[in-house]
């Protein structure tokens, strides 16, 4: 569950900061649309392998892990698109490294989790 609550906290906090057309203008809507498809996407692909309850059937591990290395995949995804958009934005440094950081983390994390569940659930 703790992947959860971080992948959740990562993706309401970036999806305040894009509500900000300061900072985000609407001319640009289209770019910080994929900021948050692919911030929601990661936290969804978390929750839904977070509840899938493997047992012993190969589909559902193999449902698990492949949505546990999709979330992680989108992480890498994320990191490129806050790259972008540092210069596109302006984002200033500090809030660029801070969500950079934040993705990595949450990225080794759910590799960690993957190769933690690899071998737990393994039928």
């Amino acid at each position: 569950m703790a992947i959860n609550s971080e992948a959740r906290g990562l993706c309401k906090h970036l999806l305040q900061i894009l509500g900000n057309e300061k900072n985000f203008p609407k001319e640009q809507e289209w770019f910080t649309n994929r900021l948050r498809e692919t911030a929601l996407d990661i936290d969804l692909k978390c929750w839904k392998a977070n509840n899938i309850r493997v047992d012993k059937s190969e589909e559902l591990y193999t449902k698990r892990l492949g949505l546990e290395a999709e979330a992680g995949d989108e992480c890498t995804e994320m990191l490129e698109l806050l790259n972008i958009a540092k210069g596109l934005y302006h984002m200033p440094s500090k809030r660029y490294y801070g969500l950079t950081d934040q993705y990595v983390g949450l990225r080794k994390h759910i590799r960690n989790w993957y190769k933690s569940d690899r071998e737990r659930l393994k039928p």
